[in-house]
């Protein structure tokens, strides 16, 4: 009996670099995890109500930077060390204020922290499609590199934990999670209560990578303000 030949049609992804088979998959997938982040609204400007009455509008303080009052009445105090001046990734400040600097290009060979395509389409599958547990992803691993031995081959990951490590320095992406234990470690009483006697796990973020991951992200391009102010309307309120 013939087998059917594989389909070979492959559709990137601009965006993550992951492949689908038809242009509705590739659809999909960018409206649910390359679209604008759920629950990220922008802050509306306060618009300053016309009153049909005469105003009298106070000057802004003495010696503040402060722009012209604009059309809606507002005014603004900005921060004078705060300034946002452009720099570069080492903390240089450019020459030219208004220049940006030129993002580094990627290979499209460069599937770093991974070594190779494969690697990454197996730990997205894995992790991310069918949600595979832990002891399922080690057996797997031992059966492809059992079907490896004749050619003298080795599977993507040597365990489900060096593929874990792999995904937590992937740059792209969420910040990983990191687990910490504590417990009080002071005088106990006679009667501890359990509080004191238990240890508790603690899930962070690193926050840097956070605020990098943040940055990085061009759909908030030209969408918040880089130097802190105070806003004010024509009554100074």
């Amino acid at each position: 009996m013939d087998r059917p030949a594989y389909n070979i049609q492959r559709l990137p992804c601009p965006s993550c670099k992951r492949v689908f088979r038809n242009t509705s998959g590739l659809t999909q997938h960018r409206h649910t995890y390359h679209s604008r982040p759920h629950g990220h609204v922008l802050p509306a400007q306060p618009v300053l109500q016309p009153n049909n009455g005469p105003q009298s509008i106070s000057p802004p303080p003495n010696n503040v930077p402060v722009n012209n009052l604009n059309p809606e009445g507002l005014y603004y105090q900005f921060h004078s060390k705060l300034n946002g001046r452009p720099c570069d990734s080492s903390g240089q400040f450019l020459l030219d204020p208004n220049a940006q600097p030129l993002p580094q290009a990627r290979l499209e060979t460069d599937w770093t922290p991974y070594n190779s395509r494969l690697e990454f389409e197996t730990a997205e599958f894995l992790f991310q499609c069918v949600k595979m547990g832990q002891v399922n992803v080690n057996l797997l691993l031992e059966l492809w590199a059992a079907s490896l031995v004749p050619y003298g081959g080795r599977p993507s990951f040597s365990s489900i934990h060096d593929m874990l490590q792999v995904i937590d320095s992937t740059p792209l992406g969420d910040a990983p999670w990191t687990t910490i234990t504590a417990k009080y470690m002071g005088a106990l009483p006679a009667n501890p209560p359990p509080w004191m006697v238990a240890t508790y796990e603690i899930l962070h973020r690193n926050t840097l990578v956070c605020a990098r991951n943040m940055l990085l992200n061009t759909d908030f391009a030209e969408e918040f303000d880089i130097t802190p102010y105070r806003e004010y309307s024509g009554l100074l309120e």
